[in-house]
């Protein structure tokens, strides 16, 4: 009688046990990740066309401005994923760095810009460096809820930081994508329309994603 008793007992625990999905590698996440990005980059190009000067050699004095956005953007997604995992906290901070090396670099080449362009009037083309944040915007929302979706199946334990570098950095590179279609031209527009976006991607997403995290815990 027991031992029946003992066969419903574990019959009943294993009834609701569910199948645990494994977590993938770290480096097989980021190669997903640069891989939505560019898929919803291409996807930007096809809808907006390529900035006219693209194929007539780099972008000039817009070289820096993209190379401090990508260190954003790649440290911010590394860093985001790493948070996902324990025992990733070396790799976690590698990428806060070269985070925080990009937003400075980018906040000092935009001051740097809109220092050289003092005559400029700065309301002038606010419709052009709105429409440039929103594609910007529009385009690292795919790497970030990307982020997000993994972060949810793995085991994230500081989802407010997670959210903010996610937000930037995947901010950081639509404002690539942004850069490569942007028909606009001028000092204060890559500060204000280029250079600000992952900025307005922390206010505007951090929070979103933050309770995208934490729903269902």
């Amino acid at each position: 009688m027991s031992g029946d008793r003992t066969h419903r007992l574990i019959r009943a625990l294993g009834a609701d046990l569910e199948p645990v999905r494994p977590v993938p590698r770290l480096r097989y996440v980021l190669a997903a990740l640069l891989g939505v990005w560019l898929l919803a980059s291409l996807l930007g190009l096809a809808l907006r066309g390529v900035r006219p000067d693209l194929g007539t050699g780099p972008f000039g004095s817009d070289g820096l401005a993209l190379a401090a956005l990508g260190l954003l953007g790649l440290g911010g997604l590394t860093a985001s994923a790493a948070l996902s995992l324990p025992g990733r906290d070396r790799l976690a901070g590698a990428g806060q760095k070269v985070a925080f090396l990009g937003a400075a670099l980018a906040l000092g080449c935009a001051t740097w810009l809109l220092l050289g362009a003092p005559t400029a009037d700065l309301a002038v083309g606010a419709t052009a460096h709105l429409a440039c944040l929103a594609v910007a915007c529009a385009v690292g929302l795919a790497p970030a809820l990307a982020v997000v979706s993994f972060a949810r199946r793995a085991a994230p334990f500081r989802p407010v930081a997670l959210a903010l570098l996610a937000a930037a950095g995947a901010t950081a590179l639509g404002t690539i994508a942004a850069h490569t279609s942007c028909p606009y031209g001028g000092p204060e527009h890559l500060a204000l329309g280029h250079i600000a976006a992952p900025f307005a991607g922390v206010l505007l997403m951090t929070l979103p994603l933050v309770a995208a995290l934490r729903r269902n815990a």
